[in-house]
């Protein structure tokens, strides 16, 4: 079936979670089972399949909702990834070096590649009904945080696809109350909240990136998950004539990543690198790029906490004023991941004693296209008393925090802050 870009087949492809054919299933080195839809890394578009939320407790009811939203599904967030294997295929073509299967691919490739540069970075059409459908679904499940006199306040970082992200999350919520009052804002004095590493943040924290202590490189992982060599070599005769100086390992990162990526677009604008990667090799490069990322944001735990700080302040303001409404941000996936692990969300704070078993733990593919955290904000009814319980939705789905829950998926607000500022304090 092709997809064409009427909205109601669209729909169609978001609820149907495009995965690459012909993959299935693979038991990492540290015993994760890797599903296939997971193999796609933080590429995977977001699962919309349902899902059942435990009701509120009893005598409470839901009013405040505070989220963290990476932006939906997008074109290679770089020129490089697509120009990349575009002169690859060149040098290899002028030369003859072409593989039956390289000739095919290339074919393919050549009629999109244009296309493909004049939309590098940018919302794909899939991003944009991504996050209108997650508003519709908070709505949903949480009708009195929205109710009459609640206020949302919408926080997006600098980039056009965040922006777009926040803009289809909030029209759907407009859709749903059209007395809603929304405020959509974006600037500097908001990447603390949505992009705080930003270099244009004037507050900026202070930092000292703390290394992983695991020592093997990525590189070295890579190279031990997947031959490199024999992937490129189904595209080209002479791998080295066709990659020159660069180093085969960069371009099959390129290769994987944009394979992955293809998920977030119409089918009419893919190129098929179907048979490219065999499943082995198609999980080895998740988990190689499950560990790069492990190392990489293992130190950027301090300057992301202000986020989560905005989180709590924010959740506190609404308390204490007794406020309905949600706050929503609207980032980037280099954010989303160090949060889940600063914050414990699903053991993401797992330290991994050794390379082959981060990902027993540590998951990227928890943090697909438009993923997201809630957090989500319950009350005693009036008349009633008890303290204020929240639970944690990750990607739509009930998460688990490090400290005891109050009763099912729902937690003492106290005993949480409690918990976060012991957690900062021994960051600092």
């Amino acid at each position: 079936m092709r997809i064409k870009s009427r909205t109601g087949l669209l729909l169609l492809a978001l609820l149907l979670l495009a995965t690459p054919r012909s993959y299935a299933q693979v038991t990492l080195a540290s015993g994760y089972v890797l599903q296939p839809a997971d193999a796609l890394g933080p590429d995977k578009p977001y699962d919309f399949s349902e899902t059942a939320l435990h009701k509120a407790p009893k005598g409470y009811e839901a009013f405040c909702i505070e989220h963290y939203g990476r932006h939906g599904s997008r074109y290679a967030y770089e020129a490089y990834f697509y120009q990349d294997l575009w002169n690859a295929f060149q040098k290899a073509d002028a030369q003859g070096l072409l593989t039956e299967q390289g000739r095919r691919i290339y074919t393919d490739y050549r009629q999109h590649y244009d296309h493909y540069l004049l939309h590098v970075g940018e919302l794909t059409a899939l991003g944009w009904e991504q996050h209108r459908k997650i508003a519709e679904r908070m709505y949903d499940a949480f009708p009195g945080v929205f109710a009459r006199g609640a206020t949302v306040t919408a926080l997006a970082s600098g980039s056009y696809r965040s922006i777009l992200s926040m803009s289809a999350c909030c029209l759907s919520l407009q859709a749903r109350a059209p007395r809603l009052q929304i405020r959509e804002l974006q600037g500097l004095a908001y990447l603390k909240d949505t992009h705080p590493r930003d270099a244009r943040n004037p507050l900026l924290r202070p930092w000292h990136k703390k290394a992983s202590p695991l020592a093997e490189s990525p590189a070295d992982f890579q190279a031990r998950r997947v031959d490199a060599a024999a992937v490129l070599g189904r595209l080209f005769m002479d791998v080295e004539a066709a990659c020159g100086e660069a180093p085969y390992q960069t371009l099959l990162g390129r290769l994987y990543i944009l394979t992955a990526g293809m998920q977030s677009l119409r089918e009419e604008e893919r190129t098929c690198f179907d048979g490219l990667f065999s499943e082995t090799e198609f999980a080895g490069m998740a988990e190689w790029l499950n560990y790069l990322f492990y190392t990489v944001y293992y130190g950027v735990l301090p300057p992301t906490a202000s986020v989560s700080d905005g989180i709590i302040a924010d959740a506190d303001r609404r308390i204490r004023d007794g406020e309905r409404g949600a706050t929503l941000r609207f980032g980037h996936d280099h954010v989303l991941m160090p949060l889940l692990r600063l914050l414990g969300i699903n053991g993401q704070d797992w330290e991994a004693p050794s390379p082959d078993e981060v990902s027993r733990h540590y998951h990227i593919w928890d943090c697909p296209m438009a993923g997201n955290i809630q957090f989500v904000f319950y009350r005693p009814k009036a008349g009633r008393s008890g303290d204020i319980l929240f639970k944690v939705l990750l990607n739509g789905r009930e998460a688990t925090l490090a400290i005891p829950a109050a009763q099912g998926p729902y937690y003492h607000w106290q005993a949480f802050k409690e918990w976060y500022a012991a957690r900062i304090a021994a960051l600092s």
